[in-house]
């Protein structure tokens, strides 16, 4: 492959990323929706560390280092707020 045919592959994942993402933003807006409906506290820090937990484990089951994908999911956490 060339480089910019790399490159294309690179922006065709990178679309995938950002729609993932809105995907996952729409199903923690419908949380936070039900959360609110049976007046649950929005923030549940149990659940974070079981997600968190749960990315760090798939990741490393991956071969990735779990460390940049926690903060990743930290992030994507935080956007859900």
């Amino acid at each position: 492959m060339t480089l910019q045919e790399l490159r294309s592959e690179i922006e065709a994942v990178d679309l995938e990323i950002i729609r993932l993402i809105k995907a996952r933003m729409d199903v923690a807006s419908r949380i936070a929706d039900e959360k609110a409906a049976e007046h649950l506290p929005t923030r549940d820090p149990g659940r974070v560390n079981v997600v968190l937990d749960r990315v760090c484990r798939l990741a490393g089951s991956e071969g990735m280092d779990p460390g940049p994908v926690e903060d990743i999911f930290r992030i994507l956490i935080a956007m859900s707020e």
